[in-house]
């Protein structure tokens, strides 16, 4: 290893070893004394202890040095033993417990408030998963290592200081060995760690399958059509991709391995230095019996600690690669800027944007020289067909995206010099795809864990939702789905829609975003929606996004998107005279609603 490869590997093992000892030094303190101990007793009741019966026995020393040997040595271990069940009886499960939640909360932090644009990029999802897959595992593999190096640094000492008062060849025989083990498993680890991150894009196509089949929100598509084909053959294509880079691996690692455990190991240390101390023993006559049968012990000891030893640094090495990829992840800075003023009690009147351009990828453009004005308690539509980037925009305004260019104003200040959750407060949104979370009713309401009973109740009342409310025998704290509760209730398409309603209600916001809540709703259905949020928000700016045309009736201001460029603006009425692209949309669907196609009389 290099030494600025040794250097950047050991900074990374210190920081895992002092952000454990930070959080449960008893555990630290525990597995050192423990090990150490280990290989002191391990020493002298494997090893020592025959050089010392055998030679009392050829030197003729009084029977009770050997009594007295047994007993110092069964009370040792007693002690080692007992003193190991009451650690492990009592804390090793609350103290792994305790660095297992703070690891997977920094990494459950970071991920809820890097930017929406990292969740675009396939890099991204592969360090991700890769992170939440091992990086706890990689944190105690990585402990571990330290304290196993540690206990392997201690063996080699008291084994090769036995070995080298004894005979000093043994200990040349096994350094020659050292290096070219060492270079080995290093590339044995380089392999395995390259197989890791090429499985890693495999392994996420094969979670999703996973998902697809044990998630029920799956289940009724699965069932209704031959969709599944395609993910039996997904599984089936991963599975075999992961097979043959397995396999590729594993003929690179063969002829390492071979060298490493039969020529090094087999031949190297258990022939020629047995060879070595019977010709010493029976030719030479320089050394006592036990002596004898004492070194070979230490030399299988002593190679033992050598070859964990040179593991351990490799595999650091090979650890050092995932904690790299947990760093950076925490790392990863936000791109949209946090500005330090708030809005206080003041309301949103205005929203200007000014020439805003914005892309997911360089020189892709999604949104392209937008320049519109909203003012207080405009009702406004942004329409097109799919794909023109009008949710785009709704999440720029939301500040999930930074935009390259151009600018946005509220109330005439930039948005950069707002802070992020005083500006985010002030919205709330409908999005098309309404999740609900695995928890109680007020908490998927409120999103947050501390609630105001009286907003509750009103965002209840007024989404319509207070019917369904009060047959919850829990109230609010009614669970919803049933993934960790089975007393937990599963709502229908409609109740989903009146408790997004109710989220919004609940946020009490200056602006509504609706982007295409509607769209999986019935026309009547759409229809009451509509009326609800023009009730509810005749004294807030509503932005509805839609491809359907019988909600922007109702809108003050129309922004026809088309790749990426607003074409059209202005009211309903105003666009229908103009004959453009609107009005064709619009004649196009209002059509079907005369052919009982689609849409109701209102869209006319």
């Amino acid at each position: 290893m290099k030494q600025k490869d040794f250097l950047h590997t050991f900074k990374n093992n210190k920081f895992v070893f002092k952000y454990i000892w930070k959080l449960t030094p008893r555990r630290v303190l525990f597995d050192l004394i423990k090990n150490i101990l280990h290989i002191v007793f391990f020493f002298f009741e494997q090893t020592y202890v025959y050089k010392f019966v055998i030679d009392s026995i050829q030197f003729k020393r009084p029977f009770y040095h050997v009594v007295l040997y047994m007993a110092a040595l069964f009370m040792g271990w007693l002690i080692l033993n007992r003193g190991t069940d009451l650690y492990e009886t009592y804390y090793r499960e609350k103290d792994e417990m305790k660095i297992s939640k703070n690891i997977l909360f920094e990494v459950y932090e970071r991920a809820a408030v890097i930017d929406l644009i990292y969740y675009d990029k396939k890099e991204f999802y592969d360090d991700y998963v890769l992170n939440i897959k091992n990086i706890k595992e990689r944190f105690f593999a990585t402990y571990n290592s330290i304290i196993s190096m540690i206990s392997a640094v201690a063996g080699i000492v008291l084994y090769g200081g036995f070995i080298i008062s004894a005979d000093v060849f043994g200990i040349v025989l096994i350094f020659i060995t050292i290096i070219i083990q060492y270079l080995l498993n290093r590339k044995s680890n380089k392999i395995n760690f390259q197989r890791t991150m090429d499985l890693c894009p495999i392994d996420r196509v094969r979670n999703y399958v996973k998902r697809v089949f044990y998630l029920g929100d799956y289940a009724s598509e699965l069932r209704m059509g031959n969709i599944s084909s395609k993910f039996f053959e997904l599984n089936r294509t991963t599975t075999e991709d992961s097979i043959k880079l397995i396999k590729k691996s594993a003929k690179r690692l063969m002829p390492i391995d071979f060298i490493n455990t039969f020529v090094m190991d087999n031949i190297a240390f258990d022939v020629i230095y047995i060879l070595y101390l019977s010709y010493r023993s029976l030719i030479l006559k320089v050394m006592s019996y036990g002596t004898i049968i004492s070194l070979i012990r230490s030399q299988w000891s002593f190679t033992g600690s050598i070859g964990s030893l040179t593991s351990e640094l490799t595999r650091m090495h090979e650890n050092s690669m995932y904690i790299d990829k947990y760093k950076e992840f925490l790392a990863m800075k936000p791109m949209i800027k946090n500005g330090s003023d708030t809005l206080n009690n003041e309301k949103i009147e205005q929203i200007e944007l000014k020439r805003v351009c914005f892309s997911y990828e360089k020189e892709k453009p999604v949104l392209n020289n937008i320049s519109l004005k909203i003012n207080k308690n405009e009702k406004v539509a942004f329409v097109g067909h799919t794909g023109a980037g009008k949710t785009t925009l709704s999440n720029i305004l939301l500040r999930l995206y930074e935009i390259d260019s151009g600018e946005i104003l509220i109330n005439n200040k930039p948005i950069e010099s707002i802070r992020l959750d005083s500006y985010r407060s002030r919205f709330s949104a409908l999005f098309q795809d309404f999740y609900l979370y695995s928890a109680s009713v007020k908490e998927n309401i409120a999103l947050d864990v501390t609630t105001d009973e009286a907003r509750l109740a009103e965002a209840i009342r007024l989404s319509g939702f207070e019917e369904k409310f009060l047959t919850f025998e829990r109230g609010a704290d009614t669970q919803l789905t049933k993934e960790f509760d089975n007393q937990g209730v599963n709502l229908s398409g409609g109740e989903i829609q009146k408790l997004s309603l109710a989220r919004a209600i609940y946020r009490d916001s200056d602006v509504i975003i609706m982007d295409e809540p509607s769209s999986a709703l019935d026309p009547i259905a759409e229809y009451h929606l509509n009326e609800t949020i023009l009730k509810i928000a005749k004294d807030r700016i509503v932005i509805f996004i839609s491809h359907r045309l019988s909600t922007t009736k109702i809108a003050d201001k129309i922004f026809f998107f088309s790749n990426g460029e607003i074409i059209e603006a202005g009211s309903h009425q105003e666009l229908m005279e103009q004959n453009g692209r609107y009005a064709e949309m619009f004649r196009i669907q209002a059509q079907k609603y005369d052919d009982g196609t689609g849409g109701n009389s209102n869209a006319k």
